[in-house]
């Protein structure tokens, strides 16, 4: 038990860290079209179309993004494996890459899905998936 409980501290304090540093290396790019094209995209940050290293992984890390009634629901399609391979957030950022907040899991959650109001957004929106093994995944819509 004892090594489950350190492996979670350490996940957690890993995942604490990403979203910290990740976060402000997205958006010390000035230029936000950079991010979205190689080397960053594909090996750093994965999409349905940029799968790096995780090719054939889109289908259970890439987030699936609906807005209804002034509500986006972010849902990840991943199993949630104790503290083995899970979700650990949703990171939601607006479209110059700035946070706006995020939604952290926990090994014993049963679904990786989160709820943001975007009531007066107009524009394109991102969620970023963070998976503990298959790193960060990302997608948009626009509002």
């Amino acid at each position: 038990m004892d090594n489950k409980r350190r492996e979670f501290i350490k996940l957690s304090a890993m995942g604490a860290i990403a979203g910290v540093i990740m976060p402000r290396s997205v958006l010390a790019i000035e230029n936000k079209k950079e991010i979205l094209h190689p080397p960053i995209l594909g090996n750093l940050i994965y999409t349905a179309d940029n799968q790096g290293r995780w090719k054939g992984k889109s289908g259970g890390h890439l987030p699936h993004i609906e807005v209804n009634g002034g509500v986006l629901q972010a849902k990840t399609n991943h199993t949630m494996d104790g503290y083995g391979h899970y979700i650990v957030k949703h990171i939601m950022f607006d479209e110059s890459f700035k946070f706006i907040e995020e939604t952290m899991f926990i090994p014993g959650d049963d679904k990786a899905i989160s709820e943001h109001n975007v009531k007066g957004y107009s524009n394109k929106l991102y969620i970023m998936s963070v998976c503990n093994v298959h790193d960060s995944w990302l997608n948009s819509i626009d509002i």
